[in-house]
């Protein structure tokens, strides 16, 4: 490549002095001077550039960017997540898992003392009510709540001559004598009416409930406490906030009471097996009409 033609310029004494430029850009840079990088000498070529700011300024660019993207794929993970557990949940949610039950739950005792095959929930109703009681340990205080119960159900009954009615008894694996002392009252009152279940080993109160709810014949279901913390003719107040919810969503509805208002007034207490008193938790139970 041919070097450029000279350049002039005029001295100090006018004359004009001939120099070629340098051929490196360094050439004329005073020491300590900072460095000015340009394009090259074409169309659209870019404005000089200050080294020094391009190292502090493309960090902090870079690190934002990082933080976005960041950003934005924990969102997406986490929306997949959501819709993930969404699908489980709703596939989990459209059948109720099977009940599982041992052998020896099949069957009840009927008042003989002979074996018969209990039914299913899904069968047909033949009971206006089927009254749930969970019990775990309470060959003590069971007697009074199925006396309560009982005697209440028996003058409904008398009363109203279609009324018919089944308690079943759901002994949660007791240590003690609560299915012998439950099995009385089927002999007295007969299998049509009362009913026990004995669990091989204890499901806790929630499978106790579900083993007696699905072995019940009732159009509606009454879950009651086996401890008798509660006066048993307030069914009927359950079963008028039952009525008052109608039309039933699907047939099915649930009723819950409370005498949380009246806890100062009425706190019963009991008994235990150490000799000591326990205030009883206001609870009155709750109706289920589940049928199809």
């Amino acid at each position: 490549m041919e070097p450029s033609a000279p350049l002039h310029r005029l001295g100090a004494e006018g004359t004009k002095a001939a120099f070629s430029p340098p051929r490196h850009a360094g050439a004329l840079r005073p020491a300590g001077a900072t460095s000015l990088v340009a394009g090259p000498g074409r169309a659209g070529a870019l404005p000089p550039v200050c080294r020094s700011g391009i190292g502090r300024a493309a960090p902090a660019w870079r690190m934002a960017l990082l933080l976005l993207q960041l950003t934005v794929l924990g969102a997406a993970l986490a929306a997949a997540a959501l819709v993930l557990i969404s699908i489980i949940a709703f596939i989990t949610a459209t059948k109720m898992p099977a009940l599982h039950r041992h052998e020896e739950e099949k069957f009840f005792l009927n008042a003989k003392g002979q074996k018969e095959t209990l039914p299913s929930i899904w069968d047909s109703p033949t009971k206006q009510l089927s009254v749930v009681v969970p019990s775990y340990n309470e060959e003590k205080r069971l007697p009074v709540m199925m006396d309560e119960a009982l005697s209440y159900l028996e003058k409904r009954q008398k009363r109203d001559p279609a009324f018919n009615y089944e308690v079943i008894v759901v002994d949660d694996g007791s240590k003690d004598q609560t299915s012998k002392v439950a099995f009385k009252y089927c002999q007295k009152y007969g299998s049509d009416k009362v009913r026990v279940i004995t669990l091989v080993k204890n499901r806790g109160k929630g499978g106790a409930i579900r083993m007696g709810i699905s072995s019940s014949r009732g159009e509606k279901i009454l879950m009651a406490d086996a401890d008798g913390a509660t006066k048993f003719p307030d069914v009927e107040k359950l079963e008028k906030g039952l009525n008052d919810l109608q039309p039933w969503p699907n047939q099915m509805a649930i009723a819950c009471g409370s005498r949380a208002h009246l806890e100062k007034e009425s706190i019963a207490q009991h008994k235990c097996s150490f000799g000591g008193l326990i205030s009883q938790p206001v609870f009155i139970g709750s109706i289920l009409y589940g049928r199809h």
